[in-house]
């Protein structure tokens, strides 16, 4: 995630810094950066979720 995170940064950067011409494609470099960046954080919260399902089943059958 870390690594995504530097890319998005680097890109909008890079953004900042493009002449009027290239916006519009530094743009789309950016938008792509941080759809990358939200599907890996998606991805990392779904697995934190299941992880916390399953140490409650485990938790609950302890207590049984």
């Amino acid at each position: 995630m870390k690594t995504r995170l530097i890319e998005l940064r680097a890109s909008l950067q890079a953004l900042k810094e493009a002449s009027m011409f290239k916006k519009a494609e530094a743009a789309e470099v950016s938008l792509l950066a941080a759809l990358a960046l939200l599907e890996e954080m998606v991805a990392e919260i779904d697995k934190l979720k299941r992880a916390q399902t399953k140490d409650k089943k485990a938790i609950e059958a302890l207590s049984k």
